[in-house]
């Protein structure tokens, strides 16, 4: 339930600070994808989605060259034809 209440009905909007007295916003809206920016159990959620990635490069290297990068919450598949 307390995953469950993670992941759904949860709302967003943008706000631009550029120091002027007016501030930019955008309206409220619903995600439908991801994991909150800036959430505790956001790196924890990251790493279950990409632990198989090394499994998928595996089958890639077997088909094109390719290499995988994986550095903190970044991940970049490089493939050389």
């Amino acid at each position: 339930m307390l995953l469950k209440s993670y992941f759904q009905n949860r709302i967003q909007m943008v706000r631009i600070k550029d120091g002027s007295p007016v501030n930019v916003e955008s309206k409220w809206g619903f995600v439908k994808r991801g994991i909150s920016q800036g959430s505790i159990l956001g790196p924890l959620f990251f790493l279950l989605y990409i632990s198989d990635l090394p499994q998928v490069t595996n089958y890639l290297n077997s088909k094109v060259s390719s290499k995988t990068i994986l550095l903190a919450d970044y991940a970049r598949l490089i493939v050389n034809n």
